[in-house]
């Protein structure tokens, strides 16, 4: 849908308006159409500076400006993550957060995540960026967590195929209670393919029933 609206203004030869893109794509369905004039709140993208690292220019410029509209701080934009290593490694733009496709042009996100842990961005070793899952607070008191714990996810489908998630790092959030929240691509892994949406027939990405557990030393070791 991205692509057609904005080669709906492209044929109109008008400018698209950003909360069009915000209300009615797919790849933004969380945000909600405020009218164009409301001032931004005082939220954390206020006070954040990004770095977008996204291939497709048009996905890229869409994310910029919807990150602008929302008051963020910064908002800079690179189709290459060689590109966004470099801007690291200069240090003239501060940069707090990183967006990045996983498919960003050169190498994956997954691939750009290794280098920045690997400290290949003229910066210190990031070892310490870890996957995380998001959790109710009840949820992980209930289960003898605390924030900050790792933790394995497996498939909770009996269907003989194991699936397994390793030492994902508990983040408390306001998720409603018996459910977790979890990033593409590393939790692809917990997703079978014959689960499957009841209509549209796609792999149920939003609705995967798991089991958690403690990780190992060894799993946390190897992560």
């Amino acid at each position: 849908m991205i692509y057609n609206a904005f080669e709906h203004a492209e044929q109109r030869r008008v400018p698209l308006p950003l909360r069009y893109l915000a209300a009615n794509t797919k790849e933004f369905c969380v945000c909600s159409a405020m009218p164009s004039d409301t001032k931004p709140l005082n939220t954390v993208i206020t006070r954040t500076r990004f770095l977008v690292v996204v291939a497709d220019p048009k996905i890229g410029e869409a994310l910029r400006r919807f990150l602008a509209s929302e008051g963020a701080l910064g908002a800079h934009l690179v189709q290459s993550p060689v590109l966004a290593l470099r801007i690291l490694q200069d240090r003239r733009t501060p940069i707090d957060c990183i967006v990045c496709a996983h498919h960003a042009g050169a190498f994956s996100g997954l691939e750009f995540l290794a280098n920045l842990r690997a400290g290949r961005w003229g910066g210190p070793s990031l070892q310490h960026l870890k996957f995380i899952v998001m959790m109710n607070s009840a949820d992980i008191a209930e289960l003898g967590l605390c924030a900050g714990d790792r933790v394995t996810l497996s498939s909770a489908l009996d269907d003989g195929v194991e699936r397994t998630m390793p030492a994902l790092q508990v983040v408390a959030y306001d998720v409603p209670k018996g459910c977790l929240v979890g990033y593409y691509p590393e939790c692809n892994v917990l997703i079978a393919l014959s689960h499957r949406a009841d209509e549209s027939k796609v792999p149920a990405a939003k609705s995967v029933p798991v089991r958690i557990r403690k990780s190992t030393a060894s799993e946390i070791e190897t992560a």
